[in-house]
């Protein structure tokens, strides 16, 4: 990871890391304290995205969630499966039920996936109208995006709404089960079509109630994220337009998404001063700008995720030596 944004990215950009640097460091205290204020409040609207999945959980909890989850799923390659395991003994731990995680797991991943879908489409729409769009390979990968987003939903349809759908799922769910049933011996032994037929149940009645906060939130958050990039890349003296910086924003979203390094770490941030690059923003301004958002949106999420998890961690052990110390009754 080191490696690809000392050696790669600079490249990868046209310019040199000590470039990239010496612009990323003469950032002032103020522009870092108005960047941190904006990361803050971003992760907050998505707190009430996830809040709003969970009926219960809380905004304080709720961004307790996505620190611990994120401090995990940052540092180890294909992280999330370890991340969603935090998280669950966290949600144990407060009295939600197996199902209700599921459910909210499976939303919150959807309305994900789809806001970063999404994006390249209202990026090369913005580009059509201010006439910068390029040619080269922004134009078939906002269609590969565009066509994976209509895939997404297509699936996501199929599965709540459509009982053979709900069939062909519960079906192959069954036969993971068979594979995987010495390593998970708790799988094979649930009656899947059951649990299924109650999960799109509660799916759709979640999705119905709560379908405005959720778009709102989502919107929220796409948004403030959308905010801390171009103040990032403005405060380094990066003059793109802002269709420009929502595009490259856009594929920074997507190229998240490909979980082969941690976070997309080392990936994201070349995509995207690629990105700049080719729609001509100024290489070591673009570049810097990329990877101080980076810090905000990867790096800081790990060191904050770990000091909550571990204060999380303490009163969870403190509370057990407590209740084991009380007489019986």
């Amino acid at each position: 990871m080191l490696v690809s944004l000392t050696v790669v990215l600079p490249r990868a950009a046209g310019t040199q890391w000590s470039s990239i640097s010496a612009i990323a460091l003469s950032l002032s205290w103020p522009d870092i304290a108005l960047l941190f204020a904006i990361w803050l409040a971003g992760l907050a609207t998505y707190g009430m995205v996830q809040a709003a999945a969970l009926p219960g959980l809380g905004i304080q909890r709720a961004l307790l969630l996505n620190f611990a989850g994120s401090c995990i799923s940052n540092v180890v390659p294909f992280g999330g499966v370890a991340g969603t395991s935090v998280n669950f003994a966290m949600i144990r731990r407060w009295n939600h039920s197996t199902q209700s995680f599921v459910r909210f797991i499976a939303v919150t991943h959807t309305l994900n996936l789809v806001a970063k879908l999404a994006l390249p489409a209202v990026a090369i729409a913005a580009l059509l109208a201010t006439g910068t769009l390029p040619t080269g390979p922004l134009v078939p990968a906002g269609a590969a995006a565009l066509g994976a987003l209509v895939m997404v939903i297509a699936a996501t349809a199929f599965v709540l709404l459509s009982e053979s759908g709900a069939s062909f799922t519960a079906t192959a769910l069954q036969t993971l089960s068979r594979f995987a049933g010495r390593a998970l011996p708790t799988l094979g032994a649930q009656d899947i079509r059951a649990s299924l037929s109650d999960f799109r149940v509660g799916a759709l009645v979640l999705l119905k109630c709560s379908w405005a906060r959720f778009s709102a939130g989502m919107a929220a958050y796409s948004l403030l994220q959308f905010l801390l990039f171009a103040l990032c890349l403005r405060m380094v003296g990066c003059s793109a337009a802002v269709a420009v910086l929502f595009a490259a924003f856009a594929v920074e979203r997507v190229m998240t998404l490909v979980v082969v390094t941690p976070g997309g770490v080392g990936l994201a941030e070349t995509a995207t001063a690629i990105a700049l690059v080719a729609l001509h923003a100024d290489p070591a301004a673009g570049a810097a700008g990329v990877v101080i958002y980076r810090m905000f949106t990867y790096f800081f999420e790990i060191p904050v995720g770990a000091v909550w998890l571990a204060v999380w961690s303490t009163m969870r052990l403190r509370n057990r030596r407590r209740h084991r110390a009380m007489p019986a009754r």
